[in-house]
């Protein structure tokens, strides 16, 4: 487990020598945050006053049959559903492309000023290329990641809808896929983790030897990532319930910050040790 102390003492140097470059990525992450949850309730919002004008004129509408076969319309309002399904669909697509934009440029931004963080000094010519090589690497795992893992789980999905007769079944079907994207999530933030490697070959070969055959070593930097998450996760949901006090919120989502900008950093950290080990044996 020295690698993991070793993370450690660098993630702690890293900010002692980058003071400035570390407040840049926390202002980041303060952003990133505040923009997801700005986006994702305003489009919530919107989705709803849309499948609110789905749902009314349909509570509304004439099932009876006989009235129908007489000549009577189902309802009234079909201009309205219609508008209202395509407000939806055009508001969900938004939301979707305003959440990839903030992932990739935002949260990219944040990995790899993460990065830089580690590193003793980078030229400013330098900065560019680097940072278009990391976005690229990112995209291209991101792309090699879903691709083949969308297309089959909508496919899948859409045909267990169609023809299964019990709703178990469906929920089967979304819980493996949401444990096969919990794997998918895992694979990718290792791909983030070696993404500042300069050679596509070297950091293919990186991504895979951490994620499988060092996967004994990955797994622990992870699961101490994971539980400090979960531990501030607690304390900014006890600040939020059973806090009466601002500065107690305020402090608690500070340190949820912290621990997301501070962990990002430790993993990183951690991960370019293991690969470090490897490359002396």
């Amino acid at each position: 487990m020295d690698y993991l102390k070793r993370g450690l003492r660098r993630t702690f140097a890293s900010i002692k020598d980058h003071k400035i470059l570390f407040g840049i990525v926390f202002l980041l992450q303060l952003l990133f945050l505040v923009s997801f949850l700005s986006v994702a309730i305003y489009y919530q919002v919107k989705l709803l006053e849309d499948a609110s004008g789905i749902i009314e004129p349909l509570e509304k509408a004439n099932y009876n049959a006989e009235m129908i076969q007489e000549g009577a319309p189902f309802t009234e309002d079909y201009l309205r559903v219609f508008n209202s399904y395509n407000s939806m669909v055009q508001n969900l697509k938004e939301f979707v492309i305003a959440l990839l934009l903030l992932f990739f440029f935002v949260n990219g931004a944040i990995w790899m000023l993460s990065h830089w963080l580690l590193e003793e000094k980078i030229h400013w010519k330098q900065k560019p290329k680097k940072a278009f090589q990391f976005l690229l690497k990112m995209a291209a795992s991101a792309a090699a990641l879903l691709v083949p893992f969308l297309i089959p789980s909508y496919y899948l999905l859409s045909r267990f809808i169609r023809i299964s007769g019990s709703f178990s079944k469906v929920v089967l079907v979304i819980e493996i896929l949401l444990g096969a994207g919990a794997v998918l999530y895992y694979l990718f933030i290792v791909s983030l983790a070696a993404a500042d490697i300069a050679s596509w070959k070297r950091f293919a070969r990186r991504w895979l030897d951490l994620s499988f055959r060092k996967i004994a070593k990955t797994a622990p930097a992870l699961l101490l990532v994971a539980l400090a998450f979960f531990l501030s996760s607690l304390l900014l949901y006890a600040a939020i319930n059973y806090g009466r006090s601002f500065l107690l919120l305020a402090a608690a989502g500070i340190a949820e910050i912290s621990v997301l900008v501070l962990t990002r950093i430790f993993f990183i950290a951690c991960l370019q040790e293991i690969g470090h080990e490897t490359d002396n044996h």
